[in-house]
C-alpha cells in the first residue's frame, strides 16, 4: 500500500516512493503520563474559573411568574429522566404521537410508490 504525498508543483497527491512501513522514520513516542504545561514566564499562571452557584437563580422576582413556573417544572421533569419533548404533559404527548404516525404513514407511502413503481411498471 503506497504512502501518498503532496506535489506542490501539481497541487495533487502523488505515490510516495518510501515504503510505508519505513515512512516516517521516526514517530513521536507516546506520553506516558499527563501533558505538561508550560508557561511563557515565571508570572504567568494559568486561568481559573469559578462562576457563582446562584447564577441564574439569584433574581426569581425579575422574571414572570409563568416563566418561573416552567423553569421549575421542567427542571424537576429533567430530574425524573422524562424526555423533554414529553414533559409538557398530555398535549406534548398527543403532538408527539401525531408527528410519529404522520412520519409512519409518509414512510410506508415511499415504500409503496417503489414498489409500484419496480414492480407494476406498464
Amino acid at each position: 500500500m503506497p504512502f501518498y504525498q503532496y506535489n506542490s508543483f501539481t497541487g495533487k497527491l502523488k505515490p510516495s516512493t518510501n515504503f510505508q512501513p519505513l515512512y516516517p522514520i521516526s514517530p513521536l513516542p507516546l506520553q506516558k503520563s499527563e501533558p505538561i504545561i508550560i508557561y511563557d514566564s515565571i508570572k504567568t499562571k494559568s486561568l481559573t474559573v469559578t462562576p457563582k452557584s446562584d447564577y441564574c437563580t439569584s433574581k426569581p422576582a425579575t422574571l414572570d411568574p409563568k416563566l418561573w413556573a416552567k423553569y421549575k417544572h421542567y427542571g424537576e421533569a429533567l430530574k425524573k429522566d422524562v424526555p423533554i419533548y414529553l414533559a409538557g404533559g398530555r398535549k406534548d404527548r398527543i403532538v408527539f404521537g401525531a408527528v410519529v404516525a404522520y412520519v409512519g404513514f409518509c414512510t410506508a407511502n415511499s415504500f409503496y410508490f417503489i414498489v409500484k413503481e419496480v414492480f407494476f411498471k406498464n
